[in-house]
């Protein structure tokens, strides 16, 4: 069942080589990430005061992780918000490594941590590239339609011009079309 769109934000952002260009998996970097989670957990706090309840991410490796654990972390002491999951399909984690950061493992805490999960195409076949392709730009799409605030990673405002290939930078596009909120967040 998909959240009401009402008082709800998602997030989209860069996978981690995005985020750290060098070694984006190697364990010491996780203090770099958790920077990013505290300054995420500071405006999940804002928008809780503006009367926001429901956080959607994407499951993906990097920001998307990141900003449900900061969901998580605020859900500690306010409760009453839901951390939701939107995945693209079933099994999007099968070819990341099983331990580590951003590992199939962190994975499934985060899917058993979900208050909701939702899957955007259950027909996906994994093995064929430009199907799971379509399916994570989908997923995009069901999120933003399902939020009227969206909070972005993106270093520039490069993401408006329609010639950044990227799925943040069309996420982002795709959400300015349809004319939610969008907070930038570097």
């Amino acid at each position: 069942m998909e959240p009401s769109k009402t008082k709800t934000v998602c997030f989209t952002g860069h996978r981690p080589k995005g985020i750290i260009a060098d070694r984006p998996y190697d364990e010491s970097n996780r203090p770099v990430y958790q920077k990013i989670v505290d300054g995420l957990t500071v405006s999940i706090e804002r928008l809780i005061e503006q009367g926001y309840t429901n956080f959607i991410s994407g499951g993906a490796q990097g920001f998307d992780q990141l900003a449900f654990w900061a969901v998580n972390i605020v859900k500690a002491r306010r409760p009453e918000i839901q951390n939701i999951v939107y995945k693209p399909f079933n099994g999007q984690e099968s070819r990341w490594a099983k331990t580590g950061l951003f590992s199939q493992h962190e994975y499934d805490l985060m899917i058993k941590k979900a208050d909701q999960i939702y899957v955007c195409d259950k027909t996906v076949d994994t093995a064929d590239f430009k199907s799971t392709v379509k399916a994570l730009m989908y997923r995009n799409k069901c999120m933003v339609n399902a939020s009227d605030h969206v909070i972005g990673q993106f270093e520039n405002d490069s993401w408006a011009d329609p010639r950044t290939k990227s799925g943040t930078a069309d996420c982002l596009r795709y959400a300015k079309q349809m004319g939610k909120t969008i907070q930038i967040f570097q």
